[in-house]
């Protein structure tokens, strides 16, 4: 096993020499396009007390969706003061406006990050931490955002206990613990800490996905734990494996990986005594939580949110979306499942794009 592993060492070395490469390229037009793009900012209502938090969500669409208005409506019932922050470029503010108090407008340049640190500094700026003891929750469009329970799971982000509060836990490559972008919330006396506030001026902004969870999610929740600021997962390994008989009962629920790995390595090597359990830990670093149980979370942990990327990676196969579909049916949802169901059927999987995709998307271009 130590053999097989120091022979990829190198190849890993090279392809990410490639990718920090890639970033250093892309540099000087990002520049460029930071300097030029034109930002509108449009505020349609004022922060007051009677504000519980902030909501800062990004998305990259033309126009509102379920999922969108999932999130926004139960955001606002919860009292949340709601800065919407859109880089699509030509995005149809007009149909935004009833469901935000702040509209935040550009082109891409850098992803749900680069969205993150106009609205943290909008935030900044405009003192809206004048009230104390506000969270400000972050969110994206890169999972759809169901209703029922949708509610419960904000109000966990509101814990005052914790300073990050993400909703699962997860880990890089190198097994680096760090924040998922696509929603977390901080705690207003984050921002006292002035290494976090020279984190938000410093961050540069690159439409590459690589550099945004390598100097985005991780590079913040390092500086987090650096500063001993209090850590939460409002889902973790504790949460999913309670029950370890009930996971194998369901393990169709979970990615194929770990089903037919488990399987292979449970029954193929009678001296493989590892429970369920050690083997899920064990292999939890190679395929993420919202990667290799996405659809157990739903059925039975009341999990509100659908990653999109959940068929894009070879962890999860298609044929699943079956069990989706049986989940919004039951729930008589079949407006909403059909947005669904045509978002994963028309992006499919990256194992069946041609390499000049797979190599961009490696990249972090794609």
């Amino acid at each position: 096993m130590i053999e097989k592993i120091l022979r990829f060492i190198p190849i890993y070395v090279a392809l990410s020499f490639i990718r920090y490469f890639v970033i250093i390229i892309q540099f000087p037009f990002s520049y460029l396009k930071n300097k030029t793009t034109k930002r509108n900012v449009y505020k349609i209502n004022n922060y007051n007390d009677e504000h519980k938090y902030i909501l800062i969500y990004v998305c990259f669409q033309k126009r509102l969706t379920i999922s969108c208005i999932n999130l926004l409506q139960t955001a606002k019932e919860n009292g949340a003061y709601i800065i919407l922050a859109s880089n699509y470029p030509k995005a149809l503010k007009e149909n935004f406006y009833k469901f935000c108090d702040v509209f935040l407008e550009s082109a891409n340049i850098g992803r749900c990050f680069s969205m993150y640190k106009m609205a943290t500094h909008y935030v900044i700026d405009n003192n809206l931490f004048k009230f104390e003891n506000k969270k400000i929750i972050y969110a994206n469009d890169s999972v759809f955002f169901i209703k029922k329970n949708l509610s419960n799971e904000i109000n966990k982000l509101l814990n005052n206990e914790y300073d990050l509060i993400t909703q699962v836990e997860n880990f890089d490559e190198q097994s680096r613990y760090h924040a998922s972008s696509w929603l977390f919330s901080l705690d207003y006396n984050v921002f006292k800490n002035k290494k976090i506030n020279n984190f938000w001026n410093r961050f540069f902004e690159i439409n590459n996905r690589f550099y945004n969870i390598r100097f985005g999610e991780i590079a913040l929740t390092k500086i987090l734990l650096q500063n001993n600021f209090k850590i939460l997962s409002s889902f973790n390994l504790e949460n999913l494996m309670d029950s370890e008989d009930f996971c194998i009962e369901n393990i169709r629920y979970l990615s194929n990986k770990i089903e037919s790995d488990y399987i292979k390595n449970r029954y193929n090597n009678i001296s493989n005594k590892n429970s369920f359990k050690s083997f899920f830990y064990l292999n939890f670093h190679l395929v993420p939580l919202m990667q290799s149980a996405n659809l157990f979370l739903l059925k039975f942990c009341n999990f509100p949110f659908i990653k999109k990327d959940l068929f894009w990676r070879s962890n999860t196969p298609l044929q699943s979306i079956r069990l989706l579909e049986k989940f919004f049916l039951s729930n008589s949802d079949s407006k909403y499942w059909y947005e669904v169901e045509s978002f994963f059927l028309n992006r499919g999987r990256l194992e069946n794009r041609n390499y000049f995709i797979k190599i961009l998307v490696f990249l972090g271009i794609k």
